[in-house]
């Protein structure tokens, strides 16, 4: 582990990292892209059927899902809740 070496890591590297995360969970998705910005999280392109659509409704009622962009919208505070969309996403997928 890094920490175990070097020390505490600094705010941005941890955010590096947690990017790098995330880009790594999206491929598993097979999405593109997400994007944090203004309070609101976008994850796309994905298409989703009626019953991924209906998990994401039970994992995640304010979440969004606009099928012309192919993209997932939900309102979020901070970076570590975009990734839990992220999360919630796989854990759809793998349960459907």
């Amino acid at each position: 582990m890094v920490e175990d070496r070097y020390g505490p890591l600094p705010e941005p590297v941890e955010h590096l990292f947690e990017i790098q995360e995330a880009k790594l969970r999206l491929a598993r998705l097979g999405a593109d892209y997400l994007v944090f910005r203004g309070g609101k999280a976008a994850i796309g392109p994905l298409v989703l059927g009626s019953a991924e659509l209906r998990g994401l409704r039970a994992l995640r009622d304010t979440a969004v899902y606009s099928s012309s962009r192919k993209e997932i919208a939900q309102r979020v505070n901070r970076f570590k809740e975009a990734l839990e969309l992220v999360d919630a996403i796989l854990d759809l997928r793998l349960a459907v």
